[in-house]
């Protein structure tokens, strides 16, 4: 399988990046599609992740919510992408709730 689509590559993998972003893990949630595809959910103290590849499609995608800012994280995101070995990271910020 594609590395991204490995269970212990990705967990260890998002693991590091959390400790170099400086999140906080309180629980891990991992689900193996058949015949190939992974889900892994983190909750976090300051929200949650999620990632979920298709290696049909070479394709994987990390979601991170997290309330209030993090300078580390463009940095941790682009060496999570870097080790699994990634063509390209696209990194798209949202702001949600209420503007000041």
């Amino acid at each position: 399988p594609a590395r991204g689509d490995r269970p212990k590559r990705v967990g260890a993998a998002l693991g590091r990046l959390c400790q170099e972003a400086g999140l906080h893990v309180v629980r891990k949630v991992k689900h193996e599609f058949t015949p190939h595809g992974l889900t892994i959910l983190y909750v976090l103290r300051e929200s949650h992740l999620a990632y979920s590849s298709w290696p049909e499609r070479s394709y994987a995608v990390l979601d991170l919510f997290l309330c209030g800012a993090n300078k580390g994280l463009p940095r941790s995101v682009a060496l999570f992408g870097l080790e699994l070995g990634a063509r390209r990271v696209r990194r798209r910020n949202f702001r949600v709730g209420p503007t000041r």
